[in-house]
């Protein structure tokens, strides 16, 4: 009788540590309020209506046309003649190098570029302009840049150009779009 006893005081014991480590931390099931589910359903339309502004925003301007090649081809001639035209005046200004004024030269340049280019009319083309200015001390550099695309309608216009104290690369590439 001992033996049985003295089990089911373990029990106890056991059931009782379990009872008081769940006082400490209550578990209620609450019912949600109608004032809540209002409010929950309220928050779901906006941020729906909200998301649906946002793709409006992101929509094409222009619609597919699902052809392979573009009906006019991308021109490199004369991008390569705005290109150098705009590095070269642009350059001139830079008398040396300033790594603070640097980035913020780098992207007025390519935004130029990028402007003036469309300004000439790329029809469904996307553009993608890269600007690289450093300074000339005697260093080499050596760069190397991989693409995938359509040798047949897709394209690349780079100059290069560098006076006594900074150099400038630039690339653009014209990429048709469907």
């Amino acid at each position: 009788m001992d033996s049985k006893s003295s089990t089911s005081k373990e029990s106890v014991t056991r059931t009782d540590d379990f009872s008081e480590s769940s006082k400490k931390s209550p578990e209620r099931k609450v019912a949600p309020s109608f004032a809540g589910l209002i409010a929950s359903q309220r928050c779901a339309r906006r941020l729906h209506k909200q998301l649906i502004e946002k793709k409006s925003q992101f929509s094409p301007a222009v619609e597919p046309t699902y052809r392979l090649l573009p009906d006019e081809f991308f021109d490199t001639r004369k991008t390569f003649a705005e290109v150098k035209g705009l590095v070269e005046r642009a350059v001139a200004n830079l008398r040396c190098f300033d790594p603070t004024v640097g980035p913020r030269a780098t992207k007025v340049l390519s935004e130029q570029i990028s402007k003036r280019i469309h300004d000439t009319g790329v029809g469904r083309y996307k553009l993608i302009v890269t600007v690289m200015i450093g300074e000339v001390k005697g260093q080499g550099l050596k760069m190397v840049s991989k693409c995938l695309w359509n040798k047949q309608s897709d394209t690349y216009v780079s100059f290069c150009t560098e006076n006594s104290q900074v150099y400038c690369l630039v690339n653009v590439y014209a990429v048709y779009k469907d």
